[in-house]
């Protein structure tokens, strides 16, 4: 990981953050609600003046911490009722101003998804969404995603990105193929011709083919551990101890912004379903197999550092706008949608929130969260370095 990487990260998050924010002040202004400061970066304070005209005139502070920002509104609390307050707005108010940061993220996903098919949208996911008649395939290989631990395909020299092309005397361009390959060769040790990414030239070497009994023993790790999937469950060896899969790459033109959209509901939906197994494994006890699929900002610095193209940057820009805005979408304390459900459950049983018992509800929820953070950022230290 070098500067720049980093760097690009810190960026990148900050813009996102930054105009999740801005949904916020805008929609907050248009309501009646005073903003009393829109902070860039976090304290402490560098400087800060009363800066902007019309909607856009409030007092701005710059901060040293550069991760983003924050809308300092009147009376956050639900029990302030100042004229010109959070607090003292109708509950459709409420919610309008704190889902805007929402609807911003997931708009700027759309923009950046859509930008990304019209350049190269990588298929990630089954069924992913194009359009048939405006799709031109600009990529279509079997590539190395992983290779494990002492097996077979760690022997053979393959790394992740390494694009295979035959295996024995069977041309692999498909999933099909792959697997029709490595059950006719089981057991056996054969030529495999792939192209080496990182020294950019095709190579052959020498693969010895699990059995089908090998195939089906636990994969382990360094340290002798069995390792699991994102489940709980072991991982099999496999023919190689590899993953071998399909990558696409397509082109859109006139239907660009139409799969910007629909891509970005569907990795919505896949962020979804991620969350809901972290959570499942998070009650299982099964804490490593919760952080498989997850990133913290050692994570995320860690992928910038491996982005090669204008795409891969805007791809990952609309992940990570998506993933703020489904999270903030979520019920989750401290978080936009688990202040709402918050005032909507006191709101429904007509009960007092006073500003005491709000406070210590978020407190504890940001608490779990920074206890989380921490918990992916270590996991994060191990698996990336």
């Amino acid at each position: 990981m070098n500067i720049l990487s980093i760097l690009l990260g810190i960026t990148v998050l900050s813009v996102l953050v930054i105009i999740h924010e801005l949904g916020h002040y805008l929609v907050a202004k248009r309501n009646g609600v005073e903003v009393e400061e829109f902070g860039l970066g976090f304290p402490p304070k560098v400087w800060g003046k009363i800066m902007g005209r019309g909607i856009m005139r409030t007092y701005y502070s710059f901060n040293l911490l550069p991760l983003g920002g924050f809308v300092r509104l009147k009376g956050e609390t639900t029990a302030s009722n100042e004229p010109g307050s959070f607090g003292a707005a109708s509950l459709w108010v409420k919610s309008k101003i704190t889902y805007a940061g929402v609807a911003v993220n997931l708009v700027a996903a759309m923009l950046f998804l859509g930008i990304v098919a019209a350049i190269k949208m990588p298929v990630v996911f089954d069924n992913q969404f194009m359009v048939a008649t405006d799709s031109e395939i600009l990529t279509d290989e079997m590539q190395i995603g992983l290779t494990n631990f002492n097996t077979p395909a760690e022997d053979a020299g393959l790394q992740p990105g390494d694009i295979v092309y035959k295996i024995g005397p069977y041309v692999v361009d498909d999933d099909a193929s792959l697997r029709y390959a490595l059950r006719q060769q089981a057991g056996d040790t054969v030529q495999i011709e792939y192209y080496d990414s990182s020294e950019n030239q095709g190579v052959t070497s020498a693969l010895d083919i699990n059995s089908d009994d090998e195939a089906q023993q636990p994969l382990k790790n360094e340290l002798g551990e069995i390792v699991r999937d994102s489940e709980g469950q072991p991982i099999k060896q496999g023919y190689t101890g590899s993953v071998i899969s399909r990558y696409q790459e397509f082109k859109a033109t006139w239907s660009a912004p139409i799969v910007g959209v629909v891509s970005a509901l569907q990795f919505s939906w896949e962020t979804l379903a991620l969350l809901g197994d972290m959570v499942t494994n998070v009650f299982q006890g099964e804490f490593e197999a919760a952080t498989a699929g997850v990133a913290g900002p050692v994570g995320i610095f860690y992928i910038f550092s491996q982005v090669d193209s204008l795409s891969t940057v805007l791809l990952l820009s609309g992940i990570i706008s998506l993933s703020l805005a489904v999270m903030n979408f979520l019920p989750i304390p401290a978080l936009d949608g688990g202040r709402m459900a918050v005032t909507y459950l006191y709101n429904i049983t007509n009960r007092e929130l006073t500003a005491e018992k709000e406070e210590a509800i978020h407190g504890a929820g940001m608490a779990f969260l920074l206890i989380i953070v921490a918990l992916i950022t270590v996991v994060d230290v191990q698996r990336f370095f």
